[in-house]
């Protein structure tokens, strides 16, 4: 297996115009891929290599520029809930080329959080450090 350093990148467009900016690796026959959020303004020249070697070594990891970051288009969100909506149009994009289905009919937390797709899905919780407070992260009930 290549290493996270010596890895294409590629790119998708998603249900909103923006074209993402991505690294896929490890092996694509785990269920579910896991897919790595970096902070605000963090790329995918950010990442540890040798952490995503390793998190590789076992299943599929695919770690990608947000919207308005690193070679991603668009402009950087504002808010961790704007952050989540770029990451839910990306995840959404691959889960279409995956499955060959239209971008159209796919199921998204806003219109149906308790969707069998979306059930299994664990959130990381994000904090954003500004001095000495932290944000609360984001909760499903920033999604809808």
């Amino acid at each position: 297996m290549a290493s996270y350093q010596d890895s294409a990148t590629s790119t998708a467009t998603g249900a909103n115009g923006v074209t993402y900016s991505y690294r896929r690796m490890g092996t694509s026959n785990s269920a579910q891929p896991l897919v790595l959020l970096q902070h605000f303004r963090g790329n995918l020249d950010n990442w540890d290599p040798a952490l995503i070697d390793a998190l590789a070594a076992e299943r599929e990891v695919i770690a990608f520029d947000n919207v308005g970051v690193g070679a991603t288009t668009g402009q950087v969100p504002a808010s961790v809930t704007q952050m989540a909506h770029g990451a839910i149009a990306f995840i959404s994009r691959l889960r279409d080329s995956r499955s060959g289905a239209k971008r159209n009919r796919m199921p998204t937390p806003r219109s149906n959080p308790s969707s069998a797709t979306y059930r299994n899905t664990a959130m990381a919780r994000i904090a954003v450090q500004i001095g000495s407070r932290s944000s609360k992260g984001i909760t499903e009930r920033d999604l809808r």
